[in-house]
């Protein structure tokens, strides 16, 4: 089965907006990546590949909850291209307010099974395990 695509344009502006804010914070710059490569942007200096990224959105300003949370199958992604390009993996949670993020070999956290209480029709992650992490363990960066 082909996984469809929910993606909107504003997806897409809060995930360059993420991306942005990062990137002027720690004097980089980005390139995002085709929807098919399973992260979101890659991180450079120059041209030099530093690390990888995946941005995922939060609709709430940071404190609101004490956790951010991500799917474990995403989670793989970031692993997978960590290990075959020898470059680590930055996630970003974009805030209404700010974006939080951690390296994938700092994250910390709980696992459980979760999801949408009615799953979209088409869709093959509504329902999946979701990692939780505590905000606190972020470093956030106010828009």
């Amino acid at each position: 089965m082909i996984e469809k695509k929910f993606e909107t344009s504003m997806d897409r502006e809060r995930q360059d907006k993420a991306l942005f804010c990062l990137c002027t914070e720690q004097k980089l710059n980005y390139e995002t990546t085709n929807s098919l490569r399973g992260i979101d942007a890659i991180l450079m200096s120059g041209k030099n590949r530093l690390a990888f990224a995946e941005v995922k959105g939060v609709n709430e300003n940071f404190g609101e909850k004490e956790y951010v949370r991500i799917s474990v199958r995403k989670l793989h992604h970031c692993q997978k291209e960590q290990i075959n390009e020898g470059i680590p993996t930055c996630i970003i949670w974009a805030f209404y307010d700010g974006i939080g993020y951690t390296w994938v070999k700092k994250i910390e956290g709980t696992v459980i099974w979760l999801g949408m209480k009615h799953p979209r029709p088409g869709s093959l992650w509504d329902r999946e395990l979701m990692f939780y992490m505590n905000q606190d363990k972020l470093n956030y960066i106010k828009y």
